[in-house]
């Protein structure tokens, strides 16, 4: 199955969130915003050659806001327009679990050929973590949104837009929700509530996961599965939002989708302040792959546009 299907499992002070989640989560949510070393490998792809960027790959070695590893390592791609200006924007892309795909390396080359100093997050310590605990869904929403901070503050970045596809998109609203420095938006496929996706998604990994949990905690219907994960998850993203950046927002939807339920993503749509949208008659696959093939020079001319107002 492509990663793209793959779905990602799912922090400065939290006075920007409009809609407070729980104590919890406000809790865990204010953890790990710190960078510590940075591993710095100089790369240049051929491929790059004549696209006027600079590219660098980067191993930040943060923290791990869920206290189970020793470091969060961030593994980062840069690509920066040479020359660059004061004024050159810049935006973060998050990509489905399992890293950057061929997709993504195209939207990166196409937002720096336009002018935007882009930092695609290929992965961090702890994002393929998949335990039956389901409290392992709050890990992974934490070490995500920590990803995007920490990479803000050892960058020295003030203001960013930010780009997630699939549950990639997830984090990325939950960063947008509770970081200001986060300022433009736009998702693909990205869902709201985090208990409906889970309990009803066709995604092969939270499938297995749903029929393991159910058999080994003696769940027998959907609501008691949902009702079982309500008592772990305390993080979900349509929990944070800042609906006043929702004329910097825009939202592609698949009206057809049944890995994130397309009800799930217009919730969270409606949560963000029904900010710009498309809709794409298909599926979750078949609409990820035509927004970014299709879509790719305007998203970016979306992010110029509102980034440097």
């Amino acid at each position: 199955m492509s990663l793209l299907l793959s779905v990602l499992l799912l922090s400065s002070s939290l006075s920007w969130a409009q809609t407070p989640g729980t104590p919890l989560a406000v809790e865990l949510l204010e953890q790990g915003t710190d960078p510590r070393n940075a591993v710095t490998d100089y790369q240049f792809s051929p491929l790059w050659a004549r696209s006027g960027c600079q590219v660098t790959s980067w191993t930040l070695n943060g923290t791990d806001p869920a206290g189970q590893f020793k470091s969060l390592a961030i593994r980062i791609k840069k690509a920066r327009p040479v020359p660059e200006t004061k004024g050159t924007p810049t935006v973060v892309i998050l990509p489905p679990t399992g890293g950057g795909t061929i997709l993504d390396d195209r939207l990166m080359k196409i937002f720096c050929e336009s002018g935007i100093r882009t930092l695609l997050l290929e992965g961090w310590t702890g994002d393929l973590e998949q335990e039956l605990d389901p409290s392992t869904h709050d890990r992974g929403s934490l070490r995500g949104v920590a990803a995007v901070r920490q990479t803000l503050s050892f960058f020295g970045i003030e203001r960013a837009g930010i780009y997630g596809t699939s549950l990639g998109g997830i984090i990325a609203s939950t960063a947008a929700g509770v970081d200001p420095r986060l300022d433009a938006m736009v998702t693909t496929v990205a869902g709201g509530n985090v208990l409906e996706t889970l309990a009803g998604s066709d995604q092969e990994i939270l499938v297995r996961l749903r029929n393991e949990r159910m058999k080994k905690y003696n769940l027998a219907t959907r609501e008691e599965y949902r009702e079982f994960l309500s008592r772990a998850i305390t993080i979900n993203a349509s929990d944070w939002t800042r609906p006043e950046i929702s004329a910097r927002t825009w939202m592609v939807i698949a009206t057809e989708d049944t890995t994130v339920p397309t009800p799930v993503q217009i919730e969270l749509w409606q949560h963000w302040g029904k900010p710009k949208r498309t809709d794409i008659a298909s599926g979750h696959l078949g609409t990820v792959v035509w927004t970014e093939l299709t879509y790719a020079g305007e998203i970016a001319q979306f992010f110029l546009e509102k980034l440097r107002n």
